[in-house]
Parts: C-alpha cells; sequence; structure tokens
C-alpha cells in the first residue's frame, strides 16, 4: 500500500518537473539556486526519501479534504433533489408512518446490496425504517432484466417479496432464473413479461438522478426524518449497528 502511495508521489513529483523550467524562468532567483531538471530530480527525491510520513500524512489529509468536500456536495444536491428522492412514484415497503426513510440506489446483482437490502428489509418490517428503493442497474443485462421484473412485480403488489428474494437468491446469471424467482414469489409472470418494458424511462430517470448526485456506486443510501436538512448519505454497505444508530441520531 506505502509502495504504491510512493510511486504516486513519485509521478507527481516528475510532472511538477516536467514544469519547473518554466517556472525557473519566470523567476530569475530561482534559475541561481536549480539550474537544470536532473537538479530538481535529485532535491525532490531525496526529500521523499528522507520524509515518507510526511507525504503519508499530505496524502490523507488531501484525501479529507475531499471527503469534506464530498459531503458538503451530498447534502447540497440532496436538498436540491428531495423531492425526486423521497415524494418519487418509485417502489417502496415499510410503513408510511415510519420516523426514518431511507432512498436505496441499488443493483440486484451487487454483492455490497445483497448485504444491505435484507437488513433494510429487516429494519422496515420492524417499523423502524420506510425502504424507497431506486434501481439502479449498472452490472449489465441481468441488472437491468432483474429491476425490469421487481419494477414489475411492484404493479402485482408483489414488490417487496421479490426485491428479498432477488437480493437471497444465490444466483440471477440468466433470464430464467429471475423468472423462476419471481413466479416463487407470487408473480403473474405472463402479465409482468408485458409490463417490463414500460419501465425504462423510470430506470434512466433513476441514472440521471443519480449523476446529479454523484454517487459513486451501489448501494448508495440517502435517510431522512423529514427535513431536508438533516439527511444523512451513506454510500456502501453498513453494519445493522450503524443503521439503527442513523435512525436513532434522525428520530432525536
Amino acid at each position: 500500500m506505502f509502495k504504491m502511495i510512493f510511486s504516486l508521489i513519485c509521478l507527481m513529483a516528475v510532472s511538477l518537473v516536467n514544469a519547473a523550467p518554466e517556472n525557473l524562468s519566470a523567476h530569475h532567483e530561482d534559475e541561481e539556486a536549480v539550474s537544470t531538471r536532473a537538479q530538481v530530480e535529485e532535491v525532490i527525491k531525496n526529500y521523499l526519501d528522507s520524509h515518507p510520513q510526511a507525504v503519508y500524512q499530505a496524502l490523507i489529509k488531501y484525501r479529507n479534504q475531499e471527503m469534506a468536500k464530498q459531503e458538503r456536495y451530498s447534502k447540497d444536491a440532496v436538498i436540491k433533489h428531495y423531492d425526486q428522492l423521497f415524494k418519487s412514484n418509485s417502489p417502496s415497503f415499510g410503513s408510511p408512518n415510519a420516523p426514518v426513510t431511507v432512498v436505496e440506489f441499488m443493483d440486484y446483482d451487487c454483492a455490497h446490496c445483497k448485504i444491505v437490502g435484507p437488513r433494510l428489509a429487516a429494519l422496515a418490517q420492524s417499523g423502524q425504517l420506510r425502504v424507497i428503493v431506486k434501481h439502479l442497474p449498472i452490472r449489465g443485462k441481468t441488472s437491468l432484466y432483474s429491476s425490469q421484473m421487481a419494477l414489475a412485480a411492484n404493479k402485482q403488489g408483489k414488490f417487496e417479496a421479490v426485491y428479498e428474494a432477488l437480493l437471497k437468491a444465490d444466483n440471477i446469471s440468466s433470464d430464467k432464473q429471475i423468472d423462476a424467482i419471481a413466479e416463487k414469489a407470487g408473480v403473474d409472470l405472463k402479465q409482468a413479461k408485458q409490463d417490463m418494458n414500460k419501465f425504462q424511462t423510470e430506470i434512466d430517470g433513476n441514472f440521471k438522478l443519480a449523476t446529479q448526485l454523484k454517487l459513486q456506486g451501489t448501494p448508495s443510501l440517502i435517510f431522512s426524518n423529514g427535513n431536508p436538512k438533516t439527511a444523512v448519505f451513506v454510500p456502501g454497505a453498513v453494519s445493522d449497528d450503524t443503521l439503527k444508530s442513523i435512525i436513532k441520531d434522525l428520530r432525536v
């Protein structure tokens, strides 16, 4: 890990060196101190060799600054697009009176979604959480087909059953497997197949919204107690304890 970071710094340093002649020509006092590219490279190399921890700390600081910047952007973006997130016609489950609602951007073929989804479902069943699902099929044909099937199931009032069944399935690598899972969950397969292609506009809208929010992948979770300013954005898989802690904080 450290070698990779060190190599990256060296590459950055070389890039700075490439620009050095122009800088030196603009500042005569620097021309006397460092006259050749080789001297600049040697100075940088010696510093990196002597201060590896300082370089590492600088990278950590930069990463934290970028994360803070992304967090600020996410908060502003959630407020701007709050109605699209929390007042849409996307499928949902859990009590409308639950104290906290989460919008989940997800993909049935996503390993982390298969971990987080059942946790959200359990919290919804306990009355603590309402879950709004925005399908983001980013892993190809199977992802798209399973999303379309789930949306067709929603039209039949079978969304939650299909959502849970697809996430718990070991294998959804073919249309036939997805069909079998949906049918076992109570879906009228013939009707679902007639409806499946009607949801592309909704899926395209989810992708547009994800882009506006600068989401990095699935799952991406946005929690709210009804106040846009206190919404909490959580990327990636999260533990049960973390989910319960977020709900507890938002209920206060």
